[in-house]
């Protein structure tokens, strides 16, 4: 009965966060369509579209092996430990490594995924905001693995929040336009 109780207060927990996100996201629309032009609301989905690609290359969806060998080694806590470190390491420096890579072939990568658009500093805000996204997938994921969807809702709320409030600010405030929005998101 326990484990039954743990899945509905996770699933509640999960479910109200996933639907505060996207009524936010929501209501967001129309401060982008006031906001920004078409080839900015345009580079914003490039930029989204290719961090999500991204984040599974650079993390090798190691994301799924978080879960999974945390019920191998939930009790081995010395191993658990080196085992996150180790994926923690290792996702970042993939980050890095594909980041110094396409800072290197930036002609290529910008005109072949991102339209000839300016590599600084919009292609290089996103560079850098996969290293940032593949670091929370990691934390996000060791919370789900540990069931503590109250923790997860919070600072994946807490998160939205405030890049929701970055977002205003920079491309409300300070008329940023798509960089604004990939600065808020990084």
């Amino acid at each position: 009965m326990e484990s039954e109780k743990k899945v509905f207060v996770n699933s509640v927990f999960y479910t109200i966060n996933g639907m505060l996100q996207n009524c936010f996201s929501f209501i967001l629309l129309p401060l982008y369509t006031a906001y920004l032009s078409t080839s900015d609301y345009g580079l914003v989905s490039i930029a989204e579209n290719f961090l999500a690609v991204m984040s599974y290359l650079c993390a090798f969806s190691v994301y799924t092996a978080v879960t999974r060998f945390y019920v191998e080694y939930k009790d081995r806590p010395d191993v658990l430990k080196r085992f996150y470190g180790t994926v923690t390491v290792f996702v970042f420096a993939s980050a890095l490594a594909y980041g110094v890579f396409f800072t290197l072939f930036r002609g290529a990568l910008t005109r072949i995924v991102f339209g000839g658009t300016a590599f600084y500093p919009v292609v290089f805000v996103c560079l850098i905001e996969i290293i940032f996204h593949c670091q929370r997938m990691i934390y996000e994921s060791i919370l789900q693995s540990w069931q503590r969807a109250g923790t997860y809702s919070v600072v994946s709320f807490t998160l939205f929040v405030l890049k929701v409030g970055l977002t205003v600010y920079f491309v409300v405030g300070r008329g940023m336009g798509a960089l604004g929005i990939m600065l808020a998101a990084t």
